[in-house]
């Protein structure tokens, strides 16, 4: 038996069952998504690995390989990634169950699981990996989870290729266990005595036991009849691999209708395949109990859990094969997942008396994991206490904390074959970024003005804000560097700079700046540094395109490196926001920004409160608010517009916003609005910054869904039946004037907004103003049942006057002006030397 095999062959004490730990690996290129990253183990591998085996004492560690760092284009492989962590693993004597896929696929197979060359894409892949590391990883699982997988990809639409039918669902599904076929072929062939181990999710549907009494016999006799095809779809994935599906099987007519080919069916009857352990995810979700709610039936989980010593059995029975819990935790403070713990692993004692062949347990994750209750498409950094370690910020890091469940499941591993309790005999088992410096010169526009050189705190690849939409189109007649305000790194290593192209915008060049964090403090050394690498930046791969620039400031702290020390022809201060006033911000930033209004030869503001405050301090101050892309939001009125598959399945109507989730929300008034009607779904799109992703309001009606593209917006704001502006009324939001009022404007859509004051000056004829919480709901209230059409026609003749275009044309006369009177005087003062 396999199994056994491998289990006695590496296991120093002899024990035969596997404690084990994974560490938590979804990794989707083509949604972002890359959870060793967003868990910083990308950084900290070494020391979670050391946890592993030190602290732990775990022999077994279910890990993945992420396909794309190794196979960078099809065909072409870079081992680095996994000879290191695979040269660790042997080092500190822990045995990997290792994921060759887990959720998904290289960017270059466009339709991921769906596309047409997947299945040899993965049997190639297997292949290679198999020439390389035979005799050193014993136990492979080719496709983590092909059910999970096949329903968020084919069926519900969230993950890539989104499809959205059983249709598409069978395409998937067929595509997943033909890949799975071909890699445990090529696996076998180059990696003699390896261990197939099927990781899926376990699944179970139950009936409320009282529906008897309560539902009609039609409702009865369709709840049974789903919760039938539950139970059969849960295997639907190895019933195919190991060739069961004929004409005889349950689910066999219910393929074919929902288009699986026949031909394809055949195949895997020609191509049957064994594995070798069954590898069982379990969680609190993975029963399902079906019920009445009036003529149809909706799930839940139920009161009462039916347990692993129930459900893993019916995969035992069915299967023959030897069993693995290959997953399992529960969210919630320590004592809950203590309890889930030893729930659990009681129930495994209850298998192995009864003389079920399960032989290993894993406890997922070793660390806390984030942003799980989206799918991972609601980005927000939210942390999810799931892990033996809990994941808590500090200072930009994620410090691995331990929990009381370090001390109990080192206790476990311990405890070896006791600890899981005795085997008692039963039927026998079936066995790079881009270097400018080398770019030809011809790729750059030629400039038709004077150069700029920006200074800004934010990312141009952040949030598509007043900066990106003045510079992106400043860009057409002008060479840009925009220089980001400074990154921190750890350990040692002196500053850096790196220089990168702006996508779509060829005359725009990035640098970005990083730092040690140790000695960010020594504010003095930092304003020299900065300069340094500006200068070495000009001299080096820039030498001659910024000769001369005008200097435009949005980042008043950068005025000591840079203002008056690159031979400037003019200083701009373009100023979107009292900065002063928000969080963390440091205390001189109040001394700089009086020391650039008085440098600056022409000061824009956002809005008008601030442009009333700053021209106290220069005289050449003007208000200049927010712009849109009135065709580029007008999308959000068109029919051809889709509206994205995550906001499918939340309920209408959706009262929405996308912007910055910072300290400028009203977070209390959030809550309150979903309270107020639980039918409202609520869906925040936008960064979490500045505040703790899990100190924001739960409800079943929030949606938290992070940050999405500029271009994306459109299409959510088309699902939204009224856009909000829930700003709280404190120091941060006192001089706000917000872009997106706007551009909501220009979708269409009614607006409802705190009584911020520039959106009161600016849009009261438009905008629903509301001064306390019980009017903004009320509002929103009117604004869902009878939307005002005069206000939003109104919306749309003010975004049709305001245009992006139109300000920095007006910003740019400005700067002409004041570079006029520059020169004349000083031509006066040559003239007077004379």
């Amino acid at each position: 038996m396999a199994v056994n095999t491998v289990a006695s062959t590496h296991n120093e004490k002899g024990d035969l069952f596997r404690w084990a730990v994974g560490i938590e690996s979804s990794c989707i290129p083509h949604l972002s998504v890359d959870q060793y990253a967003w868990t910083q183990h990308d950084r900290f591998w070494r020391e979670d690995f050391a946890k592993v085996s030190g602290d732990l004492g775990c022999q077994w560690l279910r890990y993945s390989i992420h396909w794309h760092l190794v196979e960078t284009a099809p065909g072409s492989f870079d081992w680095s990634w996994s000879d290191e962590r695979i040269a660790l693993a042997e080092k500190l004597g822990i045995h990997l169950i290792l994921d060759l896929a887990h959720f998904g696929t290289p960017a270059w197979l466009p339709d991921a699981f769906g596309d047409v060359d997947f299945p040899a894409a993965l049997e190639r892949f297997s292949r290679a990996f198999g020439e390389r590391y035979a005799g050193r990883v014993h136990s492979i699982c080719p496709i983590n989870e092909p059910l999970i997988t096949a329903l968020f990809s084919g069926d519900v639409g969230l993950w890539p290729p989104h499809g959205k039918s059983l249709a598409t669902y069978t395409v998937v599904l067929s595509r997943l266990a033909q890949g799975l076929t071909r890699s445990i072929r090529a696996l076998r062939d180059t990696m003699p005595g390896v261990e197939i181990v099927l990781c899926d999710a376990l699944e179970y549907a139950s009936a409320d036991p009282t529906t008897e009494r309560t539902a009609s016999p039609e409702l009865l006799r369709s709840m049974q009849e789903n919760v039938a095809l539950r139970n059969d779809r849960r295997h639907v994935v190895l019933d195919l691999i190991t060739g069961r599906v004929d004409a005889e099987h349950r689910l066999y007519l219910w393929l074919i209708k929902n288009g699986l080919s026949v031909m394809d069916l055949n195949w895997f009857l020609r191509n049957p395949i064994e594995i070798d352990l069954l590898g069982l995810d379990y969680y609190t979700h993975s029963e399902m109990e079906l019920y009445p709610c009036g003529e149809q039936f909706r799930q839940r989980v139920p009161a009462q859990l039916a347990g692993l010593k129930k459900t893993a059995r019916d995969y035992w029975e069915r299967y023959r094969v030897p069993l693995m819990i290959t997953e399992t935790s529960c969210c919630g403070p320590d004592s809950r997942r203590r309890e889930w713990l030893d729930f659990t692993v009681n129930d495994i004692r209850t298998l192995r008396a009864e003389g079920i062949p399960v032989v290993g347990y894993t406890w997922w994750p070793l660390l806390d994991h984030l942003d799980w209750d989206g799918a991972m498409l609601h980005q927000i950094g939210k942390i999810h206490e799931v892990g033996i370690y809990r994941l808590e910020r500090h200072q930009g890091e994620l410090r691995r904390v331990p929990t009381a469940l370090v001390g109990a499941y080192r206790d476990l591993v311990q405890g070896g074959d006791e600890a899981a309790g005795e085997l008692k005999p039963e039927a026998p088992a079936r066995r790079a970024k881009t270097d400018l410096s080398s770019k030809k010169k011809n790729t750059m526009r030629t400039p038709l003005d004077y150069p700029i050189i920006v200074h800004c705190h934010l990312r141009w690849e952040g949030v598509w804000q007043r900066p990106q939409q003045f510079i992106s189109r400043l860009g057409k007649n002008h060479r840009i560097l925009f220089v980001e305000g400074p990154t921190l790194f750890e350990g040692d290593g002196g500053p850096r700079y790196e220089l990168l192209p702006a996508p779509d915008f060829p005359n725009i060049t990035l640098m970005q700046t990083h730092f040690p964090r140790g000695r960010f403090q020594d504010g003095a050394w930092v304003d020299a540094e900065r300069l340094r690498l500006l200068h070495e930046a000009l001299s080096g791969p820039l030498a001659g395109q910024f000769d001369s620039p005008v200097q435009w400031f949005y980042d008043p702290m950068a005025v000591v490196s840079f203002a008056g020390q690159l031979g400037e022809r003019a200083v701009v201060y373009d100023c979107m926001d009292e900065l002063a006033q928000f969080r963390f911000a440091p205390p001189e930033l109040i001394h700089r920004e009086r020391d650039l209004l008085q440098r600056a030869d022409v000061v824009f503001t956002g809005g008008r409160k601030l442009w009333e405050s700053k021209t106290r301090f220069n005289a050449n101050c003007h208000f200049y608010g927010c712009g849109v892309e009135l065709q580029h939001f007008g999308k959000a009125r068109s029919n051809e517009t889709a509206v994205p598959t995550d906001l499918d399945f939340v309920p209408r109507p959706i009262l929405g916003f996308f912007g910055v989730v910072d300290e400028r929300m009203d977070y209390e008034l959030i809550a309150k609005l979903s309270d107020a009607n639980p039918e409202w779904s609520i869906v925040m799109i936008g960064p979490v910054v500045k505040v703790d992703p899990n100190s924001l309001p739960v409800r079943p009606n929030i949606f938290w869904l992070g940050r999405r593209t500029y271009a994306q917006l459109p299409a959510y704001t088309k699902a939204f039946n009224v856009c909000l502006m829930p700003f709280a009324l404190n120091e941060a939001t006192e001089f706000i004037n917000p872009t997106k009022a706007l551009e909501y404007m220009a979708t269409g859509k009614p607006i409802v907004s705190s009584a911020v004051p520039d959106v009161v000056s600016n849009f009261g004829k438009v905008v629903k103003i509301a001064r306390s919480h019980d009017e903004f709901i009320e509002l929103c209230r009117n604004a869902v049942d009878g939307p005002e059409e005069g206000a939003i026609k109104q919306g749309l003749q003010m975004a049709e006057e305001n245009s992006w275009e139109s300000i920095v044309a007006s910003l740019e006369g400005h700067i002409k002006e004041a570079l006029a009177r520059k020169s004349s005087r000083a031509e006066e003062i040559s003239l007077s030397t004379v």
